[in-house]
């Protein structure tokens, strides 16, 4: 699955319609299929992760509308609609015609695909706009999903129809009334020249309709433009002071807190994790960004040790709490200690200069196969801002490396992490599973207080 990830929060190609088989929609088709086979539930959730590029999260909502449910045990089921809902919330309503017209070009429909195709253009908040500016692929779209015949249906005004087609859309958890009342409009107040809409000109309001839902489902705020030691995430902040000389009561305890509320929205390890933290000389830096990179990495131990109840820290260079930064950066010997502890799991976090028997990791890393061990050894980057030069800083090039610049990134830099080992993988699936029904109920509450707001 660590593959897969890696894949979904890079690759960026969008969808093709054009006729043809399942793999001419887009490059990586068969990679989706194969991984929703291995396992369709932890396929589905990786979706939930932040940072996955919008076209990806289309394709895993194509592949769990395409895919029948036929043997699945009703809990999985379960989790896969959850699934749907929560994609169908944060992805563009562009990005969901693209999928919905795949599904018809490829003949999909089963019960679950129309049933989502139909609650979602019936239900969207801005539906009147969506209907205007793309009314062609909306007909195409629900045509599919009902039926032709049933859809256009809606335009003969006798009672018997309206009563059997009442009952039709009743089935679809759509109100009747407003079922049939979308339906006539979208038949009968056809746009007159949609085709020279000009795109200024557009109500292209619906075109922002999930942006709050996709921030808060990847737990992002914005990013500051200009970036300081003390803006990279509350819990480094309040290390950077500490670091620089505040050692009041009052700052102890904040981080302390500051800790404490970011463990909760984070994923914990099942397992035995080995933690090694580069606090050598060179982690201090200098200048503006003097104990930056560093008090990061600190920030993550803390967070880690809160994370995981079998933890085995190695502090490399520096000594106390936080580890006052000293001596050489020697990862080899610490890695070789941290082994012996035999965990699931090392984590090697380290800003990257290796300056003691230069490439000693390098050759351990590569032993360790040939001797029987195949402890994954992750290295966790630590950097000021997202475009540090990295060239020269880079203690292995065969071990996966993965980087962190502001308390943000922990949740996705964690999940990463965790699906090289088995009991990783248990671990996020449990974390992205509390994160699914969390996140389900945000939409149910947010969309009781949209009825109500109609109501009052």
């Amino acid at each position: 699955m660590r593959a897969l990830l890696n894949h979904l929060t890079t690759h960026t190609e969008p969808l093709s319609l054009r006729r043809g088989k399942p793999g001419q929609l887009f490059s990586d088709w068969s990679l989706h299929a194969e991984y929703f086979l291995r396992d369709p539930e932890m396929y589905a959730l990786l979706a939930l992760v932040p940072d996955i590029q919008p076209w990806q999260r289309a394709r895993i909502l194509l592949q769990l509308l395409y895919s029948s449910r036929k043997g699945m045990e009703d809990e999985l089921r379960r989790s896969l609609d959850q699934v749907i809902v929560v994609l169908l919330a944060v992805l563009a309503v562009d990005h969901v015609i693209a999928v919905a017209l795949a599904l018809r070009q490829l003949r999909a429909n089963h019960k679950h695909t129309s049933r989502s195709i139909v609650r979602y253009f019936f239900g969207h908040p801005l539906r009147e706009h969506v209907m205007k500016v793309r009314r062609s692929a909306v007909v195409d779209c629900i045509e599919h999903a009902l039926g032709k015949n049933v859809a256009r249906a809606s335009r003969n005004y006798s009672r018997e129809t309206e009563d059997k087609l009442c009952k039709y859309l009743r089935r679809y958890g759509v109100d009747a009334g407003t079922g049939i009342s979308v339906l006539r409009d979208l038949y009968e107040k056809a746009v007159e020249n949609e085709a020279a809409i000009i795109p200024g000109e557009e109500p292209s309001s619906y075109r922002l309709a999930h942006i709050g839902a996709a921030a808060r489902l990847d737990n992002l705020n914005e990013r500051p433009k200009t970036i300081t030691p003390t803006n990279r995430g509350e819990a480094s902040s309040a290390l950077v002071h500490i670091y620089r000389g505040g050692s009041s009561p009052e700052l102890c305890n904040a981080l302390e807190q500051y800790v404490e509320d970011a463990a909760k929205s984070l994923p914990e390890f099942h397992g035995k994790l080995a933690l090694i933290v580069d606090a050598s000389a060179s982690s201090k830096s200098y200048g503006e960004r003097e104990f930056s990179t560093l008090s990061q990495a600190v920030a993550l131990q803390y967070i880690l040790e809160r994370l995981c109840s079998q933890l085995e820290l190695h502090t490399v260079g520096g000594t106390g709490r936080p580890p006052v930064p000293q001596g050489a950066t020697d990862l080899a010997l610490p890695l070789l200690v941290a082994l012996e502890y035999e965990p699931d799991l090392v984590l090697i976090v380290s800003d990257g200069y290796e300056n003691t028997f230069f490439g000693d990791l390098e050759r351990i890393l590569a032993a360790l196969p040939v001797v029987g061990i195949k402890t994954p050894v992750i290295v966790l980057q630590s950097k000021f801002t997202s475009s540090d030069d990295l060239t020269l800083r880079r203690p292995s090039h065969t071990a996966p490396q993965l980087e962190f610049w502001h308390q943000q990134d922990f949740e996705k830099l964690l999940l990463s992490a965790y699906l090289h080992c088995d009991s990783g993988v248990n671990s996020a699936r449990l974390f992205l599973r509390r994160k699914l029904d969390n996140f389900c109920c945000e939409l149910q509450r947010a969309e009781e207080q949209i009825v109500d707001a109609v109501i009052g």
